[in-house]
């Protein structure tokens, strides 16, 4: 995976810094598909230790949007990483350098799309945050 600049990702928390780091760098990120990563989930839950409590309750109490709290599967950043269904895709596609060179090149006109109009909005806020403050 290191050799390929790939990035496997099994969300542990809603949100994480390093999967928009890894973004602005350039590294290509793979994700389970929402219904892979729930299998796995209610599967090995022994191991998701961290976010057992919440996963279930997630999965539970919003059956249908319980994606949109995971910044991976939110619909505004999900067309920044690769998604596989099950571990035989996964592992062709890390072994498969010009399908890794393929998405790597369609992920990052789509990453850098994305973080622009991400920093465009961010940018807003802190312009209207700030003349509030001035406001008062």
């Amino acid at each position: 995976m290191k050799k390929q600049k790939i990035f496997i990702y099994f969300p542990y928390q809603f949100s994480t810094m390093k999967v928009f780091d890894n973004a602005v760098n350039g590294v290509l990120t793979a994700v389970p598909t929402p219904e892979f990563f729930k299998r796995i989930a209610l599967e090995y839950d022994k191991y998701l230790f961290l976010m057992r409590p919440y996963l279930l309750e997630l999965f539970q109490t919003n059956p249908f949007d319980w994606t949109e709290y995971f910044d991976v599967y939110n619909k505004k950043y999900s067309e920044m990483f690769v998604q596989f269904n099950n571990w035989s895709q996964l592992y062709h596609m890390i072994n498969d350098n010009e399908e890794i060179a393929l998405r790597r090149n369609h992920y990052n006109k789509k990453m850098n799309s994305i973080m622009k109009q991400h920093w465009s909005e961010v940018d807003i806020e802190w312009r209207r945050y700030f003349k509030r403050l001035l406001v008062i």
